[in-house]
């Protein structure tokens, strides 16, 4: 299950449990654009610490594909990662390398803990990114 919820008007916060399906993280990103002004997000919290992530390879490249395809829902923002497991920092640095390796905008950090997410996200808005 995926659910998102805004944070003053320019964050999101996404909570993951249970397996993660590609599927319904592709109808949640539909949402958000739909639901909010998009443009105006700057910063998300991806928080994993209560996913499992159950994705074959085949459909973890589809998963990184549609995000390729989809840039633009992720540029110049910046991405919180929430973790607690090996398979969740390990998803976590896939998806920073996919980022880099397809030139997109979007500056991504791992961390165990909301606050520290927050206060990273603050510090990039601060800075202007």
């Amino acid at each position: 299950m995926i659910t998102y919820n805004l944070l003053e008007d320019n964050y999101l916060i996404e909570n993951f449990s249970g397996s993660l399906n590609a599927g319904e993280f592709i109808r949640m990103k539909q949402n958000q654009i739909d639901d909010t002004d998009y443009g105006r997000i700057r910063g998300i919290v991806m928080d994993l610490r209560k996913m499992k992530i159950t994705f074959t390879k085949e459909k973890l490249d589809q998963f990184f594909a549609w995000l390729v395809r989809n840039k633009a829902i992720i540029e110049n923002k910046s991405v919180a990662i929430l973790t607690k497991t090996m398979e969740q920092l390990n998803f976590g640095y896939r998806l920073s390398e996919l980022f880099s390796e397809n030139l997109m905008t979007a500056r991504v950090e791992q961390f165990s803990s909301k606050k520290e997410a927050y206060l990273w996200l603050t510090d990039n808005r601060a800075n202007g990114r």
